[in-house]
């Protein structure tokens, strides 16, 4: 008995959770520089969203390759 099957429905769940997370925090972001303008981007919470955004990204390209 393999691993294959299980590793590749762990695989699929992280893909879906990561998705969650990186559409989530991208509209939070922009809602947020919709309502209050570019300068929100140098506040902490928006700043920490961009964050999981961008690790997420790194988490892609690290699978990608």
């Amino acid at each position: 008995m393999g691993v294959g099957r299980n590793y590749a429905l762990l695989l699929n769940e992280i893909h879906l959770t990561m998705n969650k997370f990186y559409l989530f925090y991208s509209a939070e972001v922009n809602a947020a520089v919709n309502m209050n303008g570019k300068n929100v981007l140098n506040f902490m919470t928006v700043r920490n969203m961009r964050v999981i955004k961008k690790e997420v990204i790194k988490v892609y390209t690290r699978m990608l390759e």
